[in-house]
């Protein structure tokens, strides 16, 4: 299965990890984008984060964000890639291989579900990131997500 889209999930914490956003750009293999999706921002109160608990940054970026952003994609992506571990779970309930990309442009961590030969995959991944650094778009993502955020924060829209 050749891999021509790829989406970038990433969970944004701001106002000092006050307020948390999600996003997901879909791009084609080339990294143009096809999809962008943002949340609105999360501001949790204390009860919230003492009823949670220990889990609570992992259930915010798994099933507030994780879950509801793949979903909003009308195109499936080929894999995600995700630059924190937690979000590699996402594999459980989404059957989309999942990939943890380092700055370093480097595929450390690949999940897939039964029905995808990981082995495969992985050379796909691993050619594509020799041509293009799959890093960058999450500096997309991070730039237009904090200028969003700044925007709306200031009344602006």
């Amino acid at each position: 299965m050749p891999i021509s889209r790829i989406a970038f999930l990433d969970i944004m914490e701001f106002d000092s990890g006050e307020a948390f956003r999600g996003a997901v750009l879909l791009t084609e293999e080339q990294t143009v984008p096809l999809e962008f999706y943002l949340t609105d921002p999360l501001r949790p109160n204390p009860l919230q984060r003492l009823l949670y608990g220990a889990i609570f940054e992992e259930y915010l970026k798994f099933e507030v964000f994780g879950k509801p952003l793949l979903s909003n994609l009308s195109t499936r992506p080929d894999i995600v890639l995700v630059r924190e571990s937690t979000l590699l779970h996402l594999v459980d309930v989404s059957e989309i291989p999942l990939g943890l990309i380092t700055p370093n442009n480097t595929v450390e961590h690949l999940v897939c579900d039964k029905s995808y030969e990981d082995k495969i995959l992985k050379k796909e991944i691993d050619a594509l990131t020799e041509g293009h650094n799959f890093y960058e778009p999450f500096e997309r993502i991070v730039s237009a997500v904090t200028q969003i955020h700044k925007q709306q924060a200031n009344g602006k829209k």
